[in-house]
Order: C-alpha cells, then structure tokens, then sequence
C-alpha cells in the first residue's frame, strides 16, 4: 500500500525534525489562492481585526487548497 503524506504541514514538519513555516494571512480569494501554492508549511487564517464571516472563511478555505499539489504529492487521486 502506497504511504500517503500528511495532509496538515504543520504536523509532517515537526514529524520530519523540521521548524514548521506559516504566515498570517486575511481571510481573502486572492490570498488564499496564493499562498495555496507557496511552500509554506501552514496558513493562519487572522480574522481578529475584521468582521468574523464564516461564509468568507469557508471560501478562504476552499481556495487554499491546490489540488495539483495535491495530485503531485499523491494525497489525491486521479479520476
């Protein structure tokens, strides 16, 4: 059976001996589309000084995820 990395950066980091990367980020599309696709190990969503929004956190979410590196990393399969 194939070994599929961690799906939390932060975790396989501290896992692998090293010091885990991450950025505050706003709770944006754009942000997140962006840091998606950086090498950071992790992304703090900082929603303290702006109005809380599930809704924008929701999608925040959903545009952080890179499905190529996800396909790449073999922690999603190919349909």
């Amino acid at each position: 059976m194939t070994k599929i990395g961690r799906l939390n950066g932060i975790i396989a980091a501290l896992e692998e001996g090293r010091k885990p990367t991450m950025a505050f980020v706003r709770a944006e599309r754009a942000e997140a589309i962006q840091y998606g696709a950086s090498p950071l190990d992790g992304v703090l969503f900082e929603m303290e000084h702006t109005p809380y929004s599930a809704s924008e956190l929701r999608d925040a979410m959903q545009y952080l995820l890179n499905r190529r590196r996800m396909i790449d990393g073999a922690s999603l399969a190919r349909t």
